[in-house]
């Protein structure tokens, strides 16, 4: 009964967060748009709508990225500065090593125009700086290039009872109770693009396919297969890089002790549901470093 109960918890925040993604790319207001990837249409009134400037596109190397912009309101320049990037598995691999060794203004016409870039890289962090004449600066974009990712790692944390874990005040994140909790290190495919910010993400951003082993000497004491569905934010719960997860495991007998599944033993092993959060690994490596 207490898996079940998990269970349905599990599928109501999954509903709840899955409706409110419908909504969030619908409710950006673009009268305060400064730097946008295209101008779809006119309103009402006559004025051009700018759709806001994507924080992860998939142009790469030799590719050239347009940004329009109002030269009333950016009356200095556009200015591109372009970094090259790891992938983001490569990234989560680095955090975990680290985490081991370390234990004038102007008459202009006000229609939106453009300015483009010629990537250099095949992937990069993009900043995109808007400035007045003046050289003040009104904003700056970070845009991520590069071709479509689909793998991340994780830290899955296996949630019996919600007495494993506690309300961080400090970071508003919902983190593990115990100092050594029971984890999980996970390889994650998303089907659609790990890299698009949940402002961003449809429904194939969204979702883990998890391959998962004991974070422990003896990896292979416990394993399991699983789908998770990466959450946004709400008001009091800073949810970012969390996600939740089901998954069926296969674990030996005397490490039973320290699992919550049930059912027949195959071979030493039991197999069984379990549920919980995963973290990605930068959010992860902070509370594992406290």
């Amino acid at each position: 009964m207490k898996h079940i109960s998990i269970f349905r918890t599990t599928l109501g925040v999954i509903a709840l967060v899955g409706g409110i993604v419908m909504h969030s790319r619908s409710e950006a207001a673009d009268d305060n748009v400064v730097l946008a990837s295209s101008i779809t249409a006119k309103k009402p009134d006559g004025s051009v709508a700018p759709t806001p400037l994507a924080l992860r596109n998939l142009i790469t190397k030799g590719e050239t990225i347009e940004v329009f912009y109002d030269p009333c309101v950016v009356t200095g320049e556009i200015k591109f500065k372009e970094t090259a990037r790891r992938t983001r598995l490569q990234h989560d691999l680095a955090l975990i090593a680290a985490k081991f060794d370390q234990n004038g203004n102007k008459l202009v016409d006000c229609n939106w125009t453009s300015k483009k870039y010629t990537l250099k890289e095949t992937r990069a962090t993009l900043l995109v700086t808007a400035t007045k004449a003046g050289g003040e600066e009104i904003t700056t974009v970070t845009v991520l290039t590069g071709p479509a990712e689909h793998f991340s790692l994780g830290l899955d944390l296996p949630v019996s009872d919600r007495k494993i874990l506690k309300y961080d005040e400090g970071s508003k994140k919902l983190v593990p109770k115990d100092d050594a909790p029971q984890l999980y290190l996970s390889l994650n495919m998303t089907p659609g693009d790990v890299l698009v910010p949940l402002e961003e993400a449809d429904l194939k951003d969204r979702i883990e396919l998890k391959l998962m082993v004991a974070a422990s000497s003896h990896p292979l004491d416990s394993y399991g297969v699983g789908i998770g569905y990466k959450l946004r934010n709400i008001e009091s719960i800073n949810l970012t890089g969390l996600s939740v997860f089901a998954g069926y495991f296969a674990t030996k007998q005397d490490k039973l002790a320290e699992c919550a599944c049930s059912a027949a033993p195959s071979e030493g092993r039991k197999h069984g549901w379990r549920f919980g959060l995963s973290y990605d690994v930068a959010t992860a490596i902070g509370w594992l470093t406290r």
